[in-house]
């Protein structure tokens, strides 16, 4: 049954919203459910959006479209060619302007009514820090290509207790995860997982020729459009699928599986806390794009890590590549989206 819209008042329209919002938020403002409470809310919030790549550029152009109010482009790499398939934010008219600039123009375009910077600045050992601190970020968006940066992330967003959205896209297959780090509760019993819970330290080489995986090029917009789709959620306060769980999508039969994530004790991060300071994590094989994957740990699926959530919305019901078999979300995790 469709749902229900109803006008938003007189008094919600000018109060919180220019004539010219109202009327670009419109069908936001009569959304049941939304409204302009949960408007008002996206409005004033602040994410970083690290990565302007196949991901970045599609969670990028609907969270400036849904009024975030401040959304900072963080890249430091120059449109090429190649990247024309997936990252649909650019034209051949962009090839060789960086990133960073390009997506936040076309962002301020789209919505003149946000804030939007860019920044060109590599994301490192000695910069990281300063870059998760400078704002009052609600919330840090991933969609970076490495694992080096990656990890420099997840250190980082831990430390400083910053909300951490992830995701990433490897051949026909992808994964996206919220790490809620402001949200911990100190005197809970068991806390959540972090990133090096689950992943304590990069891959070693797959033993496959780098340049020989791909990605299928719509892969990157579908995943970038559901990390926007929680990242609204998570801002407004509505329930998200991915926090403090993993979200495996396989595009070849359009299945979706959650696994719940569980703290180990052992992290060196968040639970023997020997990790003071973001640690760069160089990985065996220097692998581009979205095209690195690896397999588990053996020791993290014997302690449970990841624990299947059955849910009759996102139960996989195939068993083919990356829906249930050998490659199915809980054994492999993607580097990222370039």
């Amino acid at each position: 049954m469709p749902t229900t819209l109803s006008e938003p008042t007189q008094s919600q329209q000018t109060t919180q919203f220019s004539t010219a919002e109202s009327e670009q938020y419109s069908r936001q403002l009569y959304l049941a459910g939304f409204g302009a409470a949960k408007q008002k809310k996206l409005k004033q919030s602040k994410v970083l959006l690290v990565g302007a790549g196949g991901l970045g550029c599609p969670a990028g152009l609907y969270l400036a479209a849904a009024g975030t109010g401040q959304l900072d482009c963080l890249d430091f790499d120059t449109v090429d060619r190649s990247n024309l398939h997936r990252q649909i934010a650019y034209t051949a008219n962009d090839i060789g302007q960086s990133k960073a600039q390009c997506l936040a123009s076309k962002l301020s375009a789209m919505n003149p009514f946000i804030a939007v910077n860019s920044l060109q600045t590599r994301l490192d050992e000695t910069t990281v820090m300063a870059i998760l601190s400078d704002t009052a970020y609600d919330l840090i968006i991933d969609g970076t290509d490495n694992y080096t940066t990656r990890y420099l992330l997840a250190d980082g967003c831990y430390l400083l207790k910053k909300a951490l959205l992830q995701g990433a896209v490897e051949g026909f297959s992808a994964q996206i995860t919220l790490f809620a780090h402001q949200a911990i509760d100190p005197v809970q019993s068991e806390q959540p997982a972090c990133y090096r819970c689950v992943f304590p330290e990069p891959p070693e080489s797959p033993g496959l020729n780098c340049d020989a995986m791909g990605v299928l090029g719509v892969l990157p917009g579908t995943t970038g459009l559901m990390m926007a789709t929680e990242a609204i959620k998570f801002l407004t306060g509505m329930p998200t699928a991915s926090k403090n769980a993993l979200l495996s999508y396989n595009a070849i039969n359009l299945s979706l599986k959650t696994m719940a994530l569980k703290n180990d004790p052992a992290c060196l991060l968040c639970g023997l806390k020997t990790i003071q300071y973001p640690a760069a994590e160089q990985a065996a094989c220097k692998i581009p794009a979205e095209q690195a994957a690896y397999k588990m740990p053996k020791k993290i699926l014997q302690k449970n890590n990841w624990q299947f959530v059955q849910n009759s919305a996102f139960q996989d019901t195939a068993a083919g590549e990356g829906g249930g078999g050998r490659r199915g979300g809980g054994g492999r995790a993607a580097a990222g989206a370039g």
